[in-house]
Parts: structure tokens; C-alpha cells; sequence
């Protein structure tokens, strides 16, 4: 599993995202809380809906060779323009608590 941090010029969409084998497993946004998709969506090509949102968010982007996604984003597909939208590579935070190894006796 990938962990990701967005950013996109909707303020919806800044948060995080995880995603497996290039599949959206989950997307937060800082300010709606869990958004929803389409089971199986590609993170090349996605709509992720939060509740009160009416429309929901449509994202294309593509690899940018740091690990991570560059692209666009609309809100509503007929009538808005694309705004930017990223998707930058984070690693897992740590607890600052040493591992705990099993011993054995």
C-alpha cells in the first residue's frame, strides 16, 4: 500500500490518499473527512464523492517519476475548468517508540 499526501487548487481535495497496485484504497480530504469512489478506480482516473458536496470530483493525472501523481481536476465534468491536482509520495509516520521484538525463552 502507497501513502500519499494531495494538493489540488479545490481545497476539497487537499488531504491523503492510500492506494495498491496503482487502486484507489481510500482518500481524506482535511476538510469533508472520507471520500468515496467506484471499487477497483484507477488513481490515473477517478471521482471521489464527500457528503455535502453535490457533484462529485473528477481526477486525471499520470506518474511523474517521483513516486508520485501530477494532473487536473474537475468538479463538475460539463461546466467547470481543471484546476491542478497532485498526489506527492509520503512514507509511513513513525510512533517515535522503539519496535517491540518477541523474545524467546
Amino acid at each position: 500500500m502507497e501513502n500519499y499526501t494531495t494538493a489540488s487548487n479545490f481545497s476539497d481535495l487537499n488531504g491523503s490518499m492510500t492506494a495498491t497496485d496503482g487502486t484507489v484504497d481510500s482518500y481524506t480530504s482535511n476538510d469533508r473527512g472520507e471520500g468515496t469512489f467506484d471499487p477497483g478506480s484507477a488513481v490515473t482516473d477517478f471521482k471521489v464523492h464527500f457528503d455535502g458536496v453535490h457533484h462529485p470530483y473528477h481526477i486525471t493525472c499520470k506518474a511523474n517519476g517521483n513516486g508520485g501523481f501530477d494532473g487536473h481536476a474537475k468538479h463538475r465534468d460539463s461546466i467547470d475548468t481543471e484546476e491542478t491536482w497532485a498526489a506527492t509520495a509520503t512514507t509511513a509516520e513513525s510512533s517515535g517508540k522503539p519496535a517491540t521484538v518477541a523474545q524467546r525463552y
